[in-house]
């Protein structure tokens, strides 16, 4: 049964928040190795890690207003926080899918794997420079940035389920998921 009233609706988007929250606030650094595309939850599960390599075929997608919605755990603001305001609406608004070598340019990926170099060895790569790194050097750098998210998302956390909540029961909401679920003819 679809998820209706404004409170199952900020319910079903807490328990996927508190489990994104558990990587954001996992005590070391998180990379996403993402091999295919991160789309809608998928980019704001991407966007939980601290950071992100990708294959050159990969796209990253904020397409939830396509379906007239708007993040609901913790995307947005991790979104906001690595662009910007302007820039980050701009993505959030325009909800298109961003190619690898686009990602990089913005900042949304730290690494796209050359078109020869498998995802196993660009990860191997880009890594081996943090393994490198004194287990308290890489606790203590997480533990800054670490802060820096918490204080955002607390701040932040309830504009944006609020903006989820309104959004998801929303009549132009359930008229876009219709015509998405549609069969094509």
């Amino acid at each position: 049964e679809a998820v209706r009233s404004e409170a199952d609706t900020l319910a079903m988007s807490r328990r996927a928040r508190a489990a994104l929250e558990q990587i954001r606030q996992f005590p070391v650094p998180v990379i996403a190795a993402l091999n295919g595309h991160a789309l809608g939850g998928g980019a704001e599960l991407a966007m939980a890690c601290d950071m992100r390599i990708a294959t050159a075929q990969t796209e990253l997608g904020f397409l939830q207003a396509q379906l007239n919605v708007t993040t609901a755990w913790g995307g947005g603001i991790d979104l906001l926080a690595a662009l910007g305001s302007a820039r980050a609406l701009q993505i959030l608004l325009e909800a298109r899918r961003i190619p690898a070598a686009e990602a990089l340019r913005l900042g949304l990926m730290q690494k796209v794997c050359s078109g020869d170099e498998t995802l196993g060895d660009c990860t191997n790569s880009f890594i081996a420079p943090l393994l490198s790194r004194p287990v308290q050097v890489l606790r203590a750098c997480k533990a800054l940035t670490l802060d820096y998210r918490r204080m955002l998302h607390e701040r932040l956390t309830g504009q944006e389920e609020r903006g989820f909540s309104t959004t998801w029961v929303h009549a132009d909401h359930w008229s876009a998921a219709e015509r998405a679920l549609a069969p094509r003819s």
